[in-house]
């Protein structure tokens, strides 16, 4: 699944080096809270300035998925 997600092939392949120089990733119950997150005052003035600097979001990739839980706790998740 993770190779699925990334887009990246096994780690015996001739591309294991990634062609990015960052990731982040961020783990939503659902996207409300990542409206209301900017649309939070603290980041909108001190966060987002902060990114202008750091992230040339003109290049930024997205890419969206889910996680399936299997397991929880050593047990079979419902």
């Amino acid at each position: 699944m993770a190779q699925q997600y990334l887009g990246q092939g096994p780690a015996d392949s001739d591309q294991v080096v990634a062609s990015f120089d960052g990731h982040a990733e961020i783990v939503l119950e659902n996207w409300e809270i990542l409206s209301r997150l900017r649309a939070d005052p603290y980041y909108q003035e001190v966060v987002e300035p902060s990114e202008a600097k750091l992230i040339d979001k003109a290049s930024v990739v997205r890419r969206v998925g889910f996680e399936e839980v299997w397991v929880s706790d050593g047990k079979a998740a419902d």
